[in-house]
């Protein structure tokens, strides 16, 4: 049985299933306090559009969530992710801000393999995600 995943967000409605995407990081071990001191990052997008519709965490607190929804709802990631991460580190200072960033940019990672697996299963359909193009490598950001 197939799940009604159609999501209506700013009075659009999508004609496809949502996807999500996780990304994880270790945290610093002195900051290991969940078991086993890893962040993850949830990521749900919207195959029509690339645009992320729905964020989920663990081991990030409360404040960190609320920065990461405000950067990473409504963003498209066909423009890649590499603003919102600059964004995110310039905005959350502390010692669990890396983990943070590499969790999302594996989410995002994530992403792309699945462009690049959709392209090569369906030349004639074309693309599910046509503008996503690898960036350069978002984890070496400072």
């Amino acid at each position: 049985m197939e799940r009604p995943a159609f999501r209506e967000r700013n009075g659009k409605s999508s004609s496809s299933p949502t996807m999500t995407f996780v990304g994880h990081a270790r945290l610093p071990h002195s900051l290991a306090c969940t078991d086993p001191g890893v962040v993850c990052i949830e990521l749900e997008v919207d195959p029509a559009s690339a645009e992320v519709v729905g964020l989920g965490s663990q081991a990030v607190m409360p404040r960190g969530e609320l920065l990461l929804r405000e950067v990473l709802l409504g963003y498209n990631l066909n423009r890649g992710v590499e603003d919102a991460l600059q964004e995110i580190q310039s905005r959350y200072i502390g010692a669990p801000q890396k983990a943070i960033c590499t969790a999302v940019a594996s989410a995002y990672e994530a992403f792309l393999r699945s462009c690049r697996e959709e392209t090569a299963a369906s030349h004639d359909r074309g693309p599910a995600f046509v503008d996503a193009r690898p960036q350069r490598d978002v984890r070496s950001s400072p």
